[in-house]
């Protein structure tokens, strides 16, 4: 009776019983396992290729059956994790559990990686799993397979803007950031009569025309506001500014962008509003730095 363990078309024997083997030094090798014929033992490879966990056959027990029983996949620096950032890639590594809960990591060229949905590109062949831009947080889904065995590794992709390059990069080739001046903070680039940059500061999508999300005025205690979404963005400083004549305009409110999620945000004016006293609020952005 001999050691069996399962792949997906084929098995392995190893014979206890002469114990001849065809490699020297007294063992015999397997792509996933090896055994000493000294000892008795099955041997696994660690994620780098070296022995290091091992199954010992139990006393009296002429064979053991070897099967994986549970794939779970994660990053190498933190296994499982959940999210993966925009524009970065990440080690992938998948953890096995043996029927008699040994627990494997075999090495990347032994896995079989698909992308099944979500701004991701396939792992490479060193297991780099690489995440593409998104222009929202956006969920994606991985499958790893390792012989008979699969499973799913669910993420969210992490749209992490932090300048107005990263943005760009977002929602423009790089040609068209290379060559389009239309793709310029400056620039209106579909047409709607706002500039890229106030829709960058406003989270909002530069090649359509924009219907919502743009700056609402209102009446607030009788008093003139603006409302709008302020958008995580280290690069920029928000100003509320007030005028009674569209030439002279005073800050009510300052604020940089660096928050941790988008804030809806109302300012009112200082003074109340009145038949004979017109008042007009704008919002202005400006870079923090050239």
């Amino acid at each position: 009776m001999g050691i069996f363990w399962s792949t997906p078309s084929s098995y392995a024997e190893y014979s206890l019983q002469n114990q001849t083997f065809t490699l020297s030094g007294g063992g015999q090798a397997s792509p996933s396992y090896a055994q000493r014929a000294t000892l008795g033992e099955i041997l696994a490879p660690s994620a780098s290729g070296a022995i290091s966990t091992h199954i010992r056959l139990r006393s009296g027990q002429l064979g053991l059956t070897v099967e994986p029983q549970t794939l779970t996949l994660g990053f190498a620096d933190g296994l499982p994790a959940t999210e993966h950032t925009e524009h970065t890639a990440r080690p992938l590594r998948a953890r096995v559990q043996l029927d008699d809960a040994t627990t494997l990591y075999p090495p990347v060229a032994d896995l079989r990686w698909q992308v099944l949905d979500g701004p991701l590109t396939p792992p490479d062949a060193f297991g780099l799993l690489h995440a593409t831009a998104t222009p929202a947080n956006a969920s994606a889904t991985l499958r790893g397979a390792y012989r008979d065995l699969a499973a799913i590794l669910p993420l969210t992709v992490l749209d992490l803007v932090r300048s107005y390059a990263d943005w760009q990069a977002n929602y423009f080739s790089e040609n068209e950031i290379a060559n389009d001046p239309r793709t310029l903070p400056e620039a209106d680039f579909s047409g709607d009569a706002t500039p890229n940059l106030l829709k960058y500061a406003l989270g909002l999508p530069p090649r359509e025309a924009s219907a919502t999300g743009l700056p609402a005025a209102g009446v607030s205690g009788g008093r003139l506001s603006l409302t709008f979404t302020r958008q995580p963005r280290p690069d920029l400083e928000y100003r509320v500014e007030a005028s009674g004549d569209l030439s002279t305009w005073m800050p009510l409110w300052v604020a940089p962008g660096v928050i941790t999620a988008p804030t809806s945000v109302t300012i009112s004016d200082e003074l109340p509003t009145t038949e004979n006293r017109p008042r007009f609020l704008r919002l202005r952005v400006t870079f923090t730095s050239p």
